[in-house]
């Protein structure tokens, strides 16, 4: 997930994703030294979804998008979805209960 990531910030683009996506989310802890410990303690999401060969390697995909959100609930994860990605297009995620109603808009498979 990290080097999608990567790749993701390096190649992002503002054009809607389309054809094959696949999207995933991550959450993680911030880091430093000089922080709070309760600053330490709270957990950042981002939201990942990149275009191209989504079986293969992370090096085929064409156009990435990486944002940071408020969490991975429902609401926040959707509406970003819904805002990068082009209807009709064909959605690969996890089973993260979050992604469940995309098949409205989307050719929706998870794993």
């Amino acid at each position: 997930m990290l080097h999608r990531i990567r790749l993701a910030m390096q190649n992002g683009t503002m054009d809607k994703l389309s054809g094959e996506v696949e999207a995933d989310e991550t959450l993680y802890r911030r880091q430093g030294r000089n922080m709070h410990p309760d600053r330490k303690r709270k957990r950042v999401a981002a939201l990942a979804a990149w275009q191209g060969d989504c079986h293969g390697t992370f090096g085929t995909a064409r156009q990435n998008q990486l944002k940071h959100v408020a969490n991975a609930k429902r609401n926040t994860v959707q509406y970003e979805i819904r805002q990068n990605v082009e209807a009709g297009s064909q959605v690969f995620t996890d089973a993260l209960p979050s992604y469940n109603g995309l098949n409205q808009d989307y050719v929706h498979e998870s794993d």
